[in-house]
């Protein structure tokens, strides 16, 4: 009954990859002397606006980092479950200016009901790392014709 739970074991199961190891680097690159893959997840609060509601909100990603660039190119998912479900994907394009900060930008399908309408994500992230898991507080905007919303939240990811 609920197509947001098919969805939400979908995105768990990414977060189990079949090869490769966390904190196989000595250092913590972002893919600067070679090319990396990080699978994130967000935690967060998401207000919208336009509804005066807060609701839960999960994004999931796979980004890659180009080897001896603040570059990477992924996909990114989010789900906010409030009083109407909420599901967008996308490619994410993002650039790391700093060692610690990450901003990405998201065009992507925005699935809400029997609706489909074209969205914008920009986010932000400041990442620490703790024994190979990236942690963080997020920051992001979304904006479609319909909405917009804002969410607050904690990033955690794997490098590959």
């Amino acid at each position: 009954q609920q197509p947001w739970m098919a969805s939400c074991l979908l995105v768990i199961a990414m977060l189990f990859p079949t090869s490769g190891k966390a904190g196989d680097h000595d250092e913590h690159h972002h893919g600067h002397d070679s090319g990396s893959v990080e699978v994130g997840l967000s935690n967060s609060l998401v207000y919208i606006p336009g509804e005066q509601n807060v609701a839960y909100g999960l994004h999931v990603h796979v980004l890659y980092t180009f080897a001896e660039t603040p570059f990477g190119l992924g996909l990114g998912y989010e789900l906010i479950a409030g009083e109407h479900l909420h599901q967008t994907v996308g490619p994410m394009f993002c650039y790391r200016p700093t060692n610690p900060l990450n901003l990405c930008v998201s065009p992507g399908a925005i699935f809400e009901e029997e609706n489909i309408a074209l969205s914008v994500h920009v986010e932000t992230t400041y990442e620490f790392e703790l024994h190979g898991v990236h942690l963080g507080p997020t920051l992001g905007f979304a904006y479609n014709a319909e909405d917009i919303h804002i969410s607050l939240g904690l990033h955690t990811g794997l490098q590959f």
